[in-house]
């Protein structure tokens, strides 16, 4: 079988044996049996994933399942595809549990295991642009569908800059299965219609799914034979249909081939439409929702990113790596707290705590704290607001919350800076101080 790179070769070391030899031969007396013994078990790389010949073994980016006669391990490394996280039990617990309360993250999740069905019954890959306004969860509706057997975080979804710059490798390591994209919205083009006709591009490849042949994963091992199959997954705030329209062309083909689906039903604004009462679920509910997806792919934070007087994080979006400085009230309530394993947040018995539980715990606290109409998001916005009253420039408070510039000067802008009385108040004082001391010279 021809390989996309050399077979992993492991060897049965043997310790040299004791000899009266000089210095430099018992240094290199261990090379000998590492060149002469034969291999107790060849591994080899796949050049892509998704089925073999016969449909008996399917190979995922780290390992292969069902009939594996040749030693498969999965593909090649790379340092920019997510290591796989947790089990399948405790995804069904937390994750599938969630998932079940929106027909959005149904779907997603329905497109990851039918994905590989496609070469099976013969039809070519397909791809589903999931539309709705920004903060009623599309996002997290594809977060869900990749995390079955990919990223779980928005950082490590595939992004349109790469996708546009070479599909074929993003194909060959998605091929036989869902291949999630980042937001429409955020493709690197300048105008609606150039972001149009990328998108119509992107279509008419994936539906193709052909390739120059340069690739050893087309070869007799292979049961790809010309064709990468995949079904892909995005998002944007409107449909590819109303964006066509924006720029005075009309859908054709690519209509088939890229599918609008509208992200929110029955009129809600929201993706959670299978929760009893879901028209009627307040703000505080949804963000127990939302809270929990996310806290489940991100993580629980363990003690080794608290290092005093610093706390390292990751964010969701972005991927930037952050030093957050802990204040004083934060670091002493750390440096108090008994470490009874490796994460922060932890039950009474000292396991991780869950995502669900930790949301209701959040909205007990905004109850008890006479908080109404906010959510869990708004806390960074409210950090923005307290850092710019404190005095604190544009970059120095991107620094501390990760946002970038623009992003800060947005928050300030549109949401806060004209409905904040310290903000107004504090620039007040500071044109009344000014006015003073211009006075007193």
């Amino acid at each position: 079988m021809r390989t996309a790179t050399a077979p992993l070769v492991r060897h049965d070391l043997a310790a040299p044996k004791p000899s009266s030899c000089d210095l430099r031969t018992q240094l290199t007396a261990p090379a000998t049996p590492l060149r002469s013994s034969e291999p107790t078990r060849r591994s080899a790389y796949a050049a892509a994933t998704g089925w073999r010949p016969g449909h008996r073994t399917f190979v995922l980016a780290h390992r292969a399942i069902g009939a594996n006669t040749k030693n498969i391990c999965g593909l090649p490394p790379d340092a920019h595809r997510p290591e796989p996280r947790g089990t399948s039990k405790a995804w069904l617990r937390s994750v599938g549990v969630l998932a079940r309360k929106s027909s959005g993250m149904m779907l997603t999740t329905c497109c990851s295991f039918a994905a590989p069905l496609l070469r099976i019954a013969n039809e070519q890959a397909f791809g589903l642009c999931l539309a709705g306004k920004t903060g009623g969860g599309k996002t997290t509706a594809t977060l869900v569908g990749s995390s079955v057997c990919g990223a779980g975080r928005i950082d490590q979804l595939l992004t349109w800059n790469a996708t546009l710059g070479g599909l074929e490798p993003a194909l060959r390591s998605h091929n036989d299965c869902l291949m999630v994209v980042d937001d429409l919205n955020k493709m690197p083009v300048a105008s609606d219609k150039e972001k149009y006709h990328s998108a119509n591009n992107f279509a008419h490849n994936l539906a193709t799914g052909s390739t120059k042949r340069r690739s050893p994963a087309f070869d007799d091992g292979s049961d790809n034979g010309e064709q990468y199959r995949v079904i892909s997954l995005t998002s944007a705030e409107t449909t590819i249909a109303e964006l066509a329209a924006k720029c005075g062309e009309q859908r054709g083909g690519d209509a088939r081939r890229l599918i609008d689906v509208p992200i929110y039903l029955d009129g809600l604004d929201h993706i959670f439409d299978r929760m009893p009462n879901a028209g009627t679920l307040g703000q505080s509910k949804l963000q127990q929702l939302f809270s929990a997806v996310h806290q489940v792919s991100r993580g629980p934070l363990p003690w080794s990113a608290y290092e005093n007087p610093y706390i390292w994080l990751r964010q969701s979006k972005g991927g930037r790596r952050v030093a957050m400085p802990a204040g004083t009230p934060l670091r002493a309530l750390l440096d108090a707290t008994d470490r009874r394993g490796p994460l922060i947040l932890t039950t009474h018995w000292a396991g991780p705590g869950r995502p669900m539980a930790l949301a209701r715990r959040g909205g007990k606290a905004c109850e008890r704290a006479g908080i109404d109409g906010l959510t869990f998001h708004d806390l960074r916005g409210t950090a923005v607001v307290r850092l710019a009253i404190a005095g604190a420039s544009v970059p120095q408070i991107a620094a501390v919350t990760g946002h970038s510039l623009k992003d800060v000067e947005a928050i300030l802008d549109a949401h806060y800076l004209g409905r904040d009385i310290q903000l107004a108040e504090a620039a007040v004082l500071k044109l009344e101080a000014r006015t003073k001391l211009q006075t007193m010279v």
